[in-house]
């Protein structure tokens, strides 16, 4: 499990592992799908801005891998900064990603499907009120 400066609730540890799931699909797409050129980089700098000045994607990748494994595992698992930086591109994206899909669905059907996030519905994740939960601020 992965260790916070308080317990987060069950919906907030369902839109982690979503979005460190998402993520690692993300990054495996830029990983295979680009040449080594500029695109690789550009695209990945677009995933994470912030992590991406310290990690390269494959290190990226890794060690959001290693991380979904210690967030389902019963012994804790703490953080660095680096793994803060991580988390915020992480979750930022899959806000963005999340909101757009759902705010785009076009029936009720389709968006009930594009809200779901493990086994919840949530019409709209709002980042900054996530960030800003005691759960995830770093003291």
């Amino acid at each position: 499990m992965l260790r916070f400066q308080n317990n987060p609730d069950k919906i907030f540890m369902a839109i982690l592992e979503d979005g460190i799931t998402f993520m690692i699909d993300q990054l495996n797409t830029v990983v295979s799908s680009l040449d080594h050129s500029g695109d690789r980089k550009s695209a990945f700098n677009n995933l994470l801005p912030f992590a991406g000045r310290v990690f390269t994607c494959e290190t990226a990748r890794k060690t959001l891998k290693r991380m979904l494994v210690c967030h389902r595992r019963p012994s804790l698992y703490y953080f660095n900064d680096y793994h803060y930086l991580l988390l915020y591109d992480t979750l930022q994206y899959l806000c963005e990603v999340h909101n757009d899909t759902v705010k785009e669905a076009s029936g009720r059907s389709e968006m009930k499907r594009a809200s779901k996030v493990g086994k919840y519905h949530i019409e709209k994740i709002f980042f900054d009120h996530l960030i800003d939960l005691e759960c995830y601020s770093k003291k």
